[in-house]
């Protein structure tokens, strides 16, 4: 069973909805959210839900309430002055390695060692 760390809560939370990565093989989520208190949750789910996830609201909503239940299933670096990371070339690692979406499979772009890697494009 592979494992997944999501680096974008939207585009993440759309691709476990539509069934292209298994909610059980996600580790986590390390996400450019700046949101502080619950209030903040609150309205990065309302923004998505009508900007993102407007195809599958309910579903994304419920799956994106389920990790958020999780304690550190969901990291936000900016909260810590830290950059989140680029990504421009892919918004999943597995088992160490960042993919990407090319024609409906997820294709290797490069081994990742930590998550400062990202930003090497």
């Amino acid at each position: 069973m592979a494992q997944y760390i999501g680096l974008s809560f939207s585009l993440c939370i759309k691709d476990i909805a539509a069934g292209r990565i298994p909610l059980n093989e996600v580790i986590g989520i390390r996400t450019g959210t700046f949101a502080e208190t619950p209030d903040h949750w609150e309205e990065v789910i309302t923004q998505y839900r009508e900007l993102s996830w407007f195809e599958m609201p309910d579903e994304c909503e419920r799956i994106a309430r389920h990790l958020l239940s999780i304690p550190e299933a969901i990291t936000q670096p900016r909260l810590d002055n830290e950059d989140p990371g680029y990504i421009g070339d892919g918004w999943w690692i597995r088992d160490g390695e960042l993919v990407q979406w090319c024609n409906g499979q997820l294709m290797p772009v490069r081994r990742i060692g930590s998550f400062t890697d990202l930003n090497e494009g």
